[in-house]
């Protein structure tokens, strides 16, 4: 234990908070003792002193009248004495307020007074509206809005009372008979309805180009015999050009076996490229889907299962997405898609058969 001496004060501890001092005059024949209380509660405090009033003082010396330098935009005392540098003796009584306290020139030096004192922040509102659509005043103005208040201050509610006035008829509700309707010519059935971007209106139009048409190629269009080449087109297809852009979906499935000693080992591709080019390499167009090579195959007739394929062993992060290029045939654009048998490893022939081969392609357009 510390010891202190007599009548000295202990340090007990400390507590943050805003003071607020008030003070109760003294009655008459009050005993003549200094008597207040003080109260604290979190961080406000509360303190009440006596009153002693005392005989009429001497008049003080007025205080000096300042001039104050509204919307100066200085931020710093720094800044303020950089900017204002040149001050004279006719600029005496200037102030600049900066940060809750008034910088003045006393036209010979800066000297500084307390403005103001920061208070606690105050509690944030929680504010409701509601709005209630009451009738139109028969005759006269439009009519006032009423605002009834309701809550606390905290938590206050405003309910808004505003007189409604009837609007122009509406559009016709019938689609024919609408304002962004193209009625010029009457619709076929089963159109629907389509945004032409020319005028600005909707019109009747077909909705299929918006819809997956499928093309085959049948097991009579694949081409049956024994094979050596190490590429060898075995089927193709010709899709005329399209008003929209559009993805391929392949499926399909193929029929082959090796030839007698061979060692061959075979994948079915499918490729696309533009009709007008030249097929005489069709294994540099661009690949839509594979049927791979199954190692299980010995000499009897195995089933290649083409299924979508994008990536290769060139580009092996090729991936189609519905904002990228790959894959994508353009408007306008009409395609040879061939199916080729390729042999990626091993010797000797290889035997397509058709029967039962077929494959099937569902272009999606680009909507």
């Amino acid at each position: 234990m510390v010891d202190v001496l007599p009548s000295a004060p202990v340090w007990l501890g400390d507590h943050r908070g805003l003071l607020r001092f008030y003070a109760y005059q003294r009655k008459p024949g009050d005993p003549p003792q200094t008597i207040g209380t003080f109260t604290l509660d979190s961080e406000d405090a509360v303190v009440v002193l006596n009153a002693l009033k005392g005989e009429k003082g001497e008049p003080g010396t007025p205080s000096p009248i300042i001039r104050p330098q509204w919307g100066h935009g200085y931020s710093s005392v720094a800044a303020l004495h950089a900017g204002e540098n040149a001050l004279t003796t006719l600029d005496a009584g200037r102030a600049w307020y900066i940060n809750g306290t008034w910088n003045i020139w006393t036209g010979s030096a800066w000297r500084q007074e307390q403005g103001s004192l920061e208070g606690p922040p105050g509690p944030t509102p929680d504010l409701s509206m509601s709005v209630e659509i009451v009738p139109q005043p028969v005759s006269g103005p439009y009519g006032e809005i009423v605002v009834d208040r309701s809550g606390t201050d905290e938590d206050p509610h405003f309910h808004l009372k505003i007189p409604g006035i009837p609007g122009p008829q509406g559009d016709n509700s019938t689609i024919r008979g609408s304002l962004d309707y193209d009625n010029s010519a009457d619709p076929l059935d089963g159109q629907g309805i389509v945004f032409d971007i020319t005028s600005g209106k909707f019109k009747p139009g077909d909705m299929s180009p918006y819809a997956a048409e499928l093309y085959t190629i049948p097991q009579g269009a694949f081409q049956n015999g024994s094979f050596s080449t190490g590429e060898q087109i075995i089927a193709q297809l010709t899709i005329e050009a399209r008003s929209t852009a559009w993805y391929p979906d392949v499926m399909g499935h193929v029929r082959w076996r090796r030839a007698i000693l061979s060692s061959a080992q075979v994948q079915i591709e499918v490729r696309i490229e533009p009709e007008n080019s030249s097929p005489s390499v069709p294994g540099n167009a661009p690949i839509c889907a594979l049927g791979p090579f199954d190692p299980s195959t010995l000499d009897t007739t195995t089933v290649s299962h083409i299924a979508p394929h994008f990536s290769h062993e060139g580009d092996p992060m090729r991936a189609v997405s519905p904002t990228s290029a790959v894959g994508r045939i353009p408007a306008g654009q009409a395609v040879n898609v061939y199916v080729i048998a390729r042999r990626i490893g091993g010797n000797g022939s290889y035997i397509i058969d058709a029967e039962w081969s077929q494959l099937a392609l569902r272009a999606y357009p680009v909507s």
